[in-house]
């Protein structure tokens, strides 16, 4: 699978991160794989170049680019997910 940079501006993601927040539809911490999983959050997932759904893959590379950027009172970090510590899973937190 090819690479895909994200070519989301701010704006995409701090809705995404708001929806995630307000709806609290996952147990978290989430890995990518769950949060494209999660119906409630399909309209607000930030999309790839082609406005396609992006795989799983990308959107942990893009969460990791995230995390260490600023989201107004959001906060992003990554930590292993419980049931599976190699998995990589991501918390979202207010500041």
């Amino acid at each position: 699978m090819g690479e895909e940079h994200d070519v989301n501006p701010d704006h995409v993601w701090a809705l995404f991160f708001q929806e995630w927040k307000d709806h609290r539809a996952l147990a978290e911490p989430a890995s990518a794989a769950e949060l494209l999983a999660t119906s409630v959050l399909m309209p607000y997932v930030p999309r790839t170049r082609f406005g396609e759904r992006p795989h799983a893959e990308h959107l942990e590379a893009w969460l990791a680019e995230r995390a260490t950027k600023p989201h107004g009172l959001l906060q992003l970090a990554e930590e292993a997910a419980p049931e599976s510590p190699s998995v990589r899973a991501w918390r979202l937190t207010s500041l």
